[in-house]
């Protein structure tokens, strides 16, 4: 049976067929198809696991979110570009799903319903990844490593020397890491700002992987694996073979142990940098399992390899095989080049430790899990108050599931304790020395420390009133009738912290936010103007408002969709159809959302 079609037509279609059997692919010893779905197109990303466990697999033109049954859950086209043969879908918080296209990040959410689209320099890296924050860090054939907040402004780039393939990856302190053709590895700190790089002597096209330790291993365009430092380096390289090309992320066991391909073979290198073993089959994804073995994906087979590199079983598809997704579960879901998805049971988990898998894990966020910490995020360090004023103190607790309590210190005297979430406390201010303010968090033996903020005291004096302002939406911004919109705030005291900003639409409160973060979502928007406004209040009481930024809410008219369109702007025809350019075909649609011809 073919699926096949002469041209493409409308939107994304996938078959939502699904075959409970094994006659297209052969399975060996236990290693079973549980179904096979017809997809229509090449799945050629990676598929990634939703909390809910919806799969999501990537067509070259369109986003596929399938149940764990096999069934289509829905499809959406990415309106223009491709994502790259083996590039990962990563998935924040609350279901939401980030795709990589050409030039372009797609961001929707759990229903597949566009949130927002943005297009950034003119080639998206193969991996983009997320951070805890929601910030999503991507690479670009541009040349920069651009951050983008998840109301999709712009947070900052950074410009390397050369172009972007691979993309990045988030160590646990928060620091990017990324690569670039310019045969650099680069570290950033959350704000943008480098703190070192590292020449290794030939292109990186792939994201580095991160060891517990925090060391980090990528291969170069040469097929060399280096392993460099957090400090940046480089403590060891093993020659690989520099062809075909290297395209794989490594795996890292969590006693060290690096698996990687390089050429037309698999390397299993010691913490050290030695030799283990090599097999002369590789080149396809690599994934570390619960038990120490590994899957392997070659063209046609997923080979299941024990921990000594000798085969246990394997799973064969004579007609090709895409990168593959393991579940805890110990499913497998891959993609086969004869345009079907199939689940087979594999039976065993993924890894817990190390980084056993392309990005780190299922929901393809490219980040290890962080540190704890302890965040005293008020008062700002070096921040100025009014003597007879208090001053606020805010804590929260990062990357750690219990907490016992908060305490709160001035210098050596504990102010107070706090056992509930929000962790908060206050000092009613005297004198004007300079003051030392810090937090610890317990939980059970386990104490942590904030990082000291230190504040300055004014003589009394008449208090200093907020300024606040409206980042996004900008002036003249237009959304969706029915849909979300975001509103970013930012407030500054001169003499005192801005405690919570409330936005308006005219003179309706739609919601407030508390510092550090001002942002207020409006749903359901309703048809017309929205005239917005921010109102800051600082410690003190004192309020100062923002100017007026104006938003629209417009009704939609009708949609058609268009796969992959290219990205000029459609043309009015002289006889009043929309002329639009998809691929190799030009569609004409008429002024009712029909299509005339193509």
């Amino acid at each position: 049976m073919s699926y096949f079609k002469s041209r493409p037509t409308g939107g994304l279609a996938v078959l939502a067929l699904v075959f409970l059997t094994s006659s297209v692919a052969r399975a060996a010893d236990s290693i079973t198809q549980q179904w096979l779905v017809p997809m229509g197109s090449y799945p050629i990303g990676t598929p990634s696991l939703g909390a809910d466990g919806t799969v999501f697999v990537g067509l070259p033109y369109g986003l596929v979110a399938l149940n764990p049954d096999g069934s289509q859950k829905w499809s959406r086209g990415y309106g223009a570009g491709s994502i790259q043969v083996g590039s990962a879908v990563p998935l924040g918080d609350g279901g939401v799903v980030y795709v990589p296209t050409d030039g372009r990040i797609t961001r929707l959410d759990a229903a597949g319903e566009l949130v927002w689209q943005v297009t950034v320099g003119y080639g998206t890296s193969h991996a983009i990844a997320l951070a805890k924050d929601g910030t999503i860090y991507h690479g670009n054939r541009d040349g920069k490593i651009y951050a983008t907040n998840p109301d999709d402004s712009p947070k900052w780039d950074f410009t390397t020397g050369a172009e972007i393939y691979g993309g990045p990856t988030i160590g646990k302190d928060g620091t990017i890491y990324c690569g670039s053709s310019d045969n650099k590895l680069y570290a950033l700190n959350p704000n943008g700002t480098k703190k070192w790089d590292l020449d290794l002597g030939s292109m990186l096209k792939m994201p580095p992987a991160i060891g517990e330790n925090g060391n980090l291993y990528l291969v170069g365009e040469d097929g060399k694996l280096n392993a460099v430092s957090p400090g940046g380096t480089k403590l060891w390289d093993y020659p690989g073979l520099a062809w075909p090309p290297h395209t794989v992320q490594p795996v890292v066991g969590s006693d060290g142990s690096v698996y990687y391909s390089s050429g037309d073979r698999l390397y299993a290198i010691n913490p050290n940098g030695t030799l283990r073993w090599d097999v002369n089959f590789g080149g396809g994804s690599i994934v570390l399992l619960q038990d120490g073995s590994l899957y392997v994906i070659d063209p046609q087979r997923i080979h299941h390899l024990e921990a000594n590199g000798t085969e246990r079983r394997f799973y064969r598809n004579d007609g090709g095989l895409a990168w593959p997704l393991v579940t805890g579960d110990g499913s497998i879901y891959v993609g086969h080049t004869d345009n079907s998805f199939a689940k087979l049971n594999g039976g065993l988990a993924p890894a817990a430790g190390g980084w056993p898998m392309l990005q780190y894990e299922a929901t393809r966020t490219g980040r290890v899990p962080q540190a704890p910490a302890v965040d005293l995020f008020l008062p700002v360090n070096s921040s100025t108050y009014v003597s007879g004023h208090v001053v606020p103190m805010r804590a929260r607790v990062l990357n750690l599931q219990t907490v016992d309590r908060v305490d709160f210190y001035r210098g050596a005297s504990l102010l107070v304790s706090d056992t509930v979430a929000p962790y908060e406390a206050t000092w009613a201010s005297t004198g004007t020395a300079a003051q030392a303010f810090s937090a610890i968090a317990y939980s059970g033996s386990l104490s942590i420390t904030s990082a000291v903020a230190s504040i300055n005291l004014l003589s009394a004096r008449p208090n200093t009133l907020p300024t606040a302002q409206i980042v996004s939406p900008t002036n003249n911004t237009s959304r969706l009738a029915g849909g979300e919109l975001q509103v970013s705030a930012q407030a500054n005291d001169p003499d005192g912290a801005v405690l919570s900003v409330e936005v308006f639409d005219g003179n309706t409160s739609v919601g407030g936010a508390v510092f550090p973060d001002f942002n207020v979502t409006i749903n359901a928007l309703t048809p017309g103007e929205h005239l917005l406004k921010a109102v800051a209040t600082d410690n003190f009481g004192g309020k100062g408002t923002s100017a007026v930024v104006r938003a629209y809410a417009v009704l939609k008219k009708w949609e058609h969709m268009v796969p992959n369109p290219g990205f000029r702007s459609p043309t009015l025809g002289s006889d009043g159809n929309i002329l639009v350019g998809a691929s190799e075909w030009i569609y004409a649609v008429n002024s009712a959302g029909q299509e005339a011809w193509v």
